[in-house]
């Protein structure tokens, strides 16, 4: 197996972290279920639901990886490895264009589309009886599993050499690494093949680049999460009461002159399950994104917001979503100044939550997509890659709710401005 480095990060680089009532007698690592990264420091009881990547690795304890991201740090990633398994094959896959570094190797996903990245934040870990599944929002270097907060979705599945009982999820995992058509994926292809995953109900959405059209683009980005959620629909529209739709990102695309050029017609119109809004009932949508004091007030200060690249040439051509705009905030599972790397898309009935989708996927066209030709087209530019979970006994919110809306002087953090006040490190940000 070849390793692959790759540095960078999105646009701007840092100059220098659910309401769950139950209470769990073990800490331990359940398949199926949904973890926040450790923050050191934190009581047990907000760490009890939280995992290193070093204690997720020293519990699965591979003989064989494969890990999908944007950033990879190999040196720290290899540290992370419980000390006798460092020897065993490891495979990274990064995009073409995200290295920077003169010893960048090959193994590099071709990013057909401008403007698109390999986004996908996916490790996929063999041992002696099963298959391990970890999709996360994290990228593989040690900022991102420090002070942010980050969400982990863990699945595992017993390996048969036998035929096994398929299942949605193990088709959707197998279906997204063959989009590779990379000869060296075709062994972990065989191996999910070969594992059960019959007792996961979930469902994969991610996002492959390219001009998708006919039956393929109805299991892509904002076309998938419609289909799935299509089915659970008729449910949802039977519970009274208030409908909230949530949107929550570490970094924002170019959306269009209003709310009605892409956001509601396509990526609201997906969140409903392809049903339309009528102006005269239209369902509430906010994005929670982190506010300049959010960022200057957050554990790590304006270093933090090297991880939240909205630029203000984008910001500037968009300034209707302040109306949409909400703090972000996290008391409940005291991560309010952990700034969050994490993206989350959910549906709130009655304020609690009938859905939640963790993904690597920001809000923006590049990673959703976007309907094209009357809709007979979707562009995609990236790989993005996520987890729906409709389990209302599964779902944590990374936030808190009720949620915070914006106040008249709040301003959503732009990376590329310069902060003078100074931040909780005693700093300035300065750009330019």
């Amino acid at each position: 197996m070849k390793r692959v480095r790759s540095r960078g990060d999105e646009a701007c680089a840092s100059p220098v972290k659910k309401r769950w009532n139950k209470t769990s007698v073990q800490k331990e690592l359940t398949s199926g279920n949904m973890y926040f990264t450790k923050i050191e420091g934190l009581s047990h009881k907000f760490n009890n639901f939280a995992f290193s990547l070093r204690e997720i690795l020293d519990t699965i304890t591979p003989t064989n990886s494969i890990h999908f991201n944007f950033m990879i740090d190999p040196h720290w990633l290899l540290s992370q490895y419980p000390e006798q398994c460092r020897d065993t094959p490891i495979m990274l896959v990064v995009g073409e264009k995200m290295g920077t570094d003169a010893s960048t190797l090959t193994q590099l996903t071709k990013l057909p589309i401008p403007f698109g990245t390999h986004h996908t934040k996916l490790s996929i870990f063999e041992c002696e009886s099963k298959l391990h599944v970890l999709i996360s929002t994290a990228n593989l270097i040690e900022g991102d599993w420090d002070l942010k907060t980050q969400c982990i979705y863990y699945a595992n599945g017993p390996i048969n050499n036998e035929e096994v009982e398929s299942s949605d999820f193990q088709k959707e995992l197998m279906s997204y690494l063959e989009f590779y058509k990379n000869p060296e994926l075709e062994y972990w292809i065989q191996r999910i093949q070969h594992a059960c995953f019959s007792s996961i109900k979930d469902h994969i959405i991610y996002s492959v680049p390219g001009y998708h059209k006919d039956e393929k683009k109805d299991n892509l980005g904002l076309l998938a999460l419609r289909k799935h959620l299509s089915q659970i629909r008729v449910s949802l529209d039977k519970l009274e009461g208030s409908h909230l739709f949530l949107a929550q990102c570490s970094s924002i695309g170019s959306l269009g002159p209003s709310f009605d050029a892409w956001t509601k017609p396509q990526l609201l119109k997906s969140m409903r399950g392809g049903i339309e809004s009528e102006d005269s009932v239209a369902p509430k949508f906010f994005l929670i994104y982190p506010s300049v004091t959010d960022v200057r007030n957050s554990v790590e200060g304006y270093a933090a917001g090297g991880s939240l690249p909205y630029q203000r040439q984008t910001s500037e051509k968009q300034l209707w979503l302040k109306d949409y705009f909400c703090k972000w905030r996290s008391e409940t599972n005291s991560r309010s100044r952990a700034m969050p790397h994490c993206k989350t898309y959910a549906e709130l009935v009655n304020g609690e939550p009938r859905w939640l989708l963790v993904t690597s996927a920001n809000l923006s066209k590049a990673a959703w997509g976007e309907l094209q030709r009357g809709g007979v087209q979707m562009q995609i530019r990236s790989y993005e890659f996520g987890v729906l979970i409709a389990d209302q006994d599964r779902i944590r919110l990374p936030y808190d709710y009720p949620i915070a809306k914006y106040s008249k002087t709040d301003e959503p953090w732009i990376c590329n401005m310069n902060y003078t006040e100074k931040d909780s490190c005693g700093t300035d940000w300065i750009v330019s």
